[in-house]
């Protein structure tokens, strides 16, 4: 297992405090997509989703729920 620095989420993210939280709502999306699927991943939900993070291949926009008015669909873009 990886151990991830906090300069490493920091490194993707505004700081390392907001790359804990994009890694553990990823974590929690991953969880609740293949938990119902014969699909497995061949790592935790927390590792796949800080490795993807650190390496860079997550995009993600944060919205303030003040501006809008109905919730967005996903934190997290599909990279094409």
């Amino acid at each position: 297992m990886k151990i991830f620095s906090p300069e490493e989420l920091a490194a993707n993210s505004s700081s390392k405090y907001m790359g804990c939280v994009i890694a553990a709502k990823l974590a929690r999306k991953l969880h609740d997509q293949y938990r119902d699927t014969t699909q497995y991943l061949d790592k935790k939900c927390t590792s796949e989703s800080l490795e993807r993070l650190c390496s860079g291949e997550l995009n993600y926009e944060i919205v303030d729920k003040k501006m809008t008015k109905k919730k967005p669909k996903s934190f997290f873009q599909e990279k094409s």
